[in-house]
């Protein structure tokens, strides 16, 4: 019996990186009393429906107004090394990316799901 295809959080990026975080962060199952709903495209972007009109893309590999309370609340650290960026929480979950959100958003998908995700991501493969 084969099992899942599993894909190192190391090497997640957006727009796969941000469907992960979501998922995390339980974003999917999440309806507004306002009437905001959150919607993933064919290609894993996500974007969040504020009215029928209006929406904006759910992007906190690359977006400090997600991603800010994302860290804080998870208390990712983030350190400048050189050309890379580190994250860690607890030293428990450390990553390394060209990009500080990338970095912090890839510790948060191993807080909720270990160091390998399952490949179900829109467009993942």
């Amino acid at each position: 019996m084969n099992s899942p295809a599993r894909k190192s959080v190391d090497l997640l990026l957006p727009p796969e990186l941000d469907y992960w975080v979501a998922k995390a962060e339980d974003i999917f199952f999440f309806q507004a009393d306002d009437g905001r709903t959150y919607e993933i495209d064919a290609q894993g972007s996500i974007r969040v429906a504020s009215t029928p009109e209006r929406s904006y893309l759910y992007a906190p590999s690359s977006d400090w107004r997600i991603a800010g309370p994302i860290i804080l609340r998870h208390r990712i650290s983030l350190q400048a090394c050189g050309d890379v960026w580190i994250a860690d929480c607890g030293r428990r979950h450390v990553a390394i990316a060209d990009n500080p959100l990338v970095a912090a958003m890839r510790v948060r998908v191993m807080l909720a799901f270990g160091q390998a995700v399952g490949e179900d991501a829109p467009g993942a493969g």
